[in-house]
């Protein structure tokens, strides 16, 4: 198969947890990964895809170091790693021809949806989320 599978890193790939010294919510060090999400990335890779990350996370010194740590977790390797550095995603999913995107937040599926027509978007929905009107938008919701 020739697509392109793009998945973003925090509550998407990580899945959130709540920490109750803060009540709130996190994505850290602690966080264990998404297997529902974990599984559909090996699926869609053993499928012949080139599978990668695209995150909004900023690169600095050790930031590959925490995505090798947590590829390593979750027994998955991507064949590439894209930081967008607080920037929309969408323009690095046109760039790598992205065919389908998983991701938790729904602004960004929808941007990617506008500006790539074709792209496939799926929600990953966070634990403590109900219904959202904006769901909608979204082509799956995992």
């Amino acid at each position: 198969m020739n697509f392109v599978a793009t998945f973003d890193v925090d509550s998407t790939l990580l899945a959130p947890r709540f920490d109750s010294d803060q009540g709130l919510w996190v994505t850290d060090e602690k966080s264990e990964p998404n297997k529902r999400v974990v599984e559909r990335f090996k699926m869609l890779k053993s499928a012949g895809g080139r599978v990668g990350i695209v995150t909004t996370r900023i690169e600095y010194h050790n930031s590959m170091d925490e995505i090798r740590d947590l590829c390593q977790r979750a027994g998955i390797s991507p064949d590439f790693v894209h930081f967008t550095n607080n920037k929309d995603k969408w323009p690095t999913l046109n760039k790598v021809n992205s065919n389908i995107h998983f991701d938790d937040d729904i602004e960004e599926l929808a941007m990617a949806k506008k500006n790539i027509p074709t792209i496939k978007a799926v929600l990953v929905k966070h634990p403590a989320d109900g219904n959202d009107p904006m769901d909608k938008i979204a082509d799956e919701i995992i």
